[in-house]
C-alpha cells in the first residue's frame, strides 16, 4: 500500500497473563468473593487454568497491584451508603472497569497513588466527614477516569469502522 491515508490499525496483544488476570477477576465477580476470601491455592489454579507458576504469578501480581481487593472496598463503601442506584450501576460497569485495569496496568506497577486515594476516603469515612468523603472521591474518580479514558480512545481507535456506502438514486 502506497501512502499514509490506508494504515492498518495494530492488534491489541494479549499475553496468557492477562488472560488468567480477565479470567480470575471473573471467577471472583461471579462468586461474589468479598475482602479476605480466598482464591484456589497456586497449585490448584495452575492446574485449573493450565498455565505455569511464573504466569500465575505475575497474573496474581498483577491483580494485587491494579487493586482488586480494592474494588471490594467500593463496593464495601456503596453498601454503607445505601445508595441503591449506585450499587446497580457498579454491578453493570464491574466487567469493564477489571478488564481496563487489567489492560492498563503493568505488572510491576507501583500503586501509591491509589493507596493513598483509598486511606483518604477510608479515613473519611471512619471520621463521619461527608465533606472530606465527597472531595476524596472526586479525586479517585478523576485519576480513575485519567487512567482508563486513554485505554477506552485506543479501544475506539482499533474498532473496524463500517464502511459508507454512496447512496444510489434510481
Amino acid at each position: 500500500m502506497r501512502g499514509t491515508d490506508r494504515q492498518i490499525e495494530a492488534i491489541d496483544r494479549h499475553t496468557t497473563a492477562d488472560l488468567v488476570v480477565e479470567r480470575i477477576a471473573s471467577v471472583i465477580k461471579d462468586r461474589k468473593l468479598s475482602a479476605g476470601e480466598r482464591l484456589p491455592g497456586e497449585h490448584e489454579l495452575v492446574e485449573q487454568l493450565k498455565v505455569s507458576r511464573p504466569i500465575l504469578r505475575e497474573a496474581l501480581a498483577r491483580l494485587q497491584s491494579m487493586g482488586l481487593v480494592d474494588f471490594q472496598f467500593h463496593r464495601k463503601l456503596l453498601d454503607i451508603a445505601g445508595n441503591v442506584l449506585m450499587q446497580n450501576l457498579m454491578e453493570v460497569i464491574y466487567e469493564f472497569v477489571l478488564t481496563q485495569m487489567a489492560r492498563t496496568t503493568p505488572s510491576q506497577r507501583d500503586n501509591q497513588m491509589g493507596r493513598r486515594l483509598h486511606k483518604t476516603i477510608l479515613k473519611a469515612v471512619r471520621e463521619h466527614d461527608p465533606d472530606a468523603a465527597a472531595e476524596a472521591m472526586q479525586q479517585h474518580m478523576q485519576a480513575v477516569l485519567d487512567r482508563l479514558t486513554p485505554a477506552a480512545e485506543k479501544h475506539d481507535r482499533s474498532v473496524p469502522q463500517p464502511r459508507r456506502t454512496k447512496k444510489v438514486t434510481a
